[in-house]
């Protein structure tokens, strides 16, 4: 038993490493770029009503039907996937449920990329926007379904996910903040410099944010879909298909999830779909600038 818990305590501790030289290396080659003012942000895309109806129908049965099957098989994974700590501030059930939730809206995500790639034209630019954004998402959604798992993934670990997630954003979709209209900071610290920086710091707060609202039924998902519905809405406004696209997609597969979770609170998000959820939105945010 001593063997195995310093097993696996060198096994974390190999982990952290890797992760901190992944995240210096990405900021390293973010910075080594040709930086500019004028980042590039995702191309527009006209509106395709019929298109947006069927990955988002799509969306919603996966995670929907994903949460029913981790209820519906409960007995064989709760043993993992199971929040026995009922004792959190944040918390309010009284017995141990579920916090796998994420793993259904990621699923629905996927399931309706695959959808896009089978339906639509080839090549589709919408299919490219959601893999690169499910692909920057994947290194903090990946660590937060571990410790949903493990319990074992410590906060540190999961920052630098988070920041791994925001170096991958910033170079895959050009997601950063263009600019803060402070006089003299962006040339004191650099354009690029300053504005990566506080892109990834930015990033990694509001994601890590999401997951301390994940105790209270429907708070977490409820709070996602206002935030998503504003941006769908400036979207929408500004005639942007592409995030319009994104954004719809997120949303059906998040009530698919939220169904589940308001009110009755049968299941959560977890750290993997807490983070992901905020993960997601920020970053949606940061390309509508």
């Amino acid at each position: 038993m001593i063997i195995n818990n310093q097993l696996e305590n060198r096994i974390y501790s190999m982990s952290f490493i890797g992760l901190s030289r992944l995240a210096v290396l990405g900021l390293f080659a973010l910075l080594s770029a040709e930086l500019s003012p004028a980042w590039p942000t995702l191309e527009p895309l006209a509106f395709d009503g019929l298109l947006l109806s069927v990955m988002a129908t799509v969306a919603f049965a996966v995670a929907y039907f994903g949460c029913w099957c981790i209820l519906r098989f409960d007995g064989l994974h709760q043993h993992l996937t199971h929040d026995h700590d009922v004792d959190g501030i944040q918390k309010i059930h009284s017995q141990s449920v579920p916090r796998v939730g994420g793993l259904a809206i990621f699923l629905g995500l996927l399931v309706s990329l695959s959808v896009l790639a089978i339906v639509a034209p080839w090549p589709h630019l919408g299919f490219f926007n959601l893999s690169l954004l499910l692909l920057a998402a994947l290194p903090i959604f990946l660590t937060g379904l571990i410790e949903d798992i493990s319990k074992r993934v410590s906060i540190r670990q999961r920052l630098l996910s988070a920041f791994i997630s925001a170096e991958l954003a910033a170079l895959l979709l050009h997601a950063i903040v263009p600019g803060l209209g402070v006089l003299g900071l962006e040339h004191t610290l650099g354009w690029g410099t300053a504005m990566l920086l506080l892109t990834i710091v930015g990033i990694g707060g509001v994601t890590h944010s999401f997951n301390l609202i994940d105790g209270l039924n429907g708070l977490a998902a409820g709070f996602a879909m206002l935030m998503l519905g504003a941006l769908l809405a400036v979207a929408y406004a500004l005639g942007d298909g592409m995030l319009v696209l994104l954004t719809v997609v997120i949303m059906m597969a998040t009530l698919g999830f939220l169904l589940w979770n308001w009110s009755r609170g049968l299941l959560f998000l977890g750290d993997g779909g807490a983070y992901l959820l905020g993960f997601l939105s920020v970053t949606l945010s940061i390309l509508l600038v």
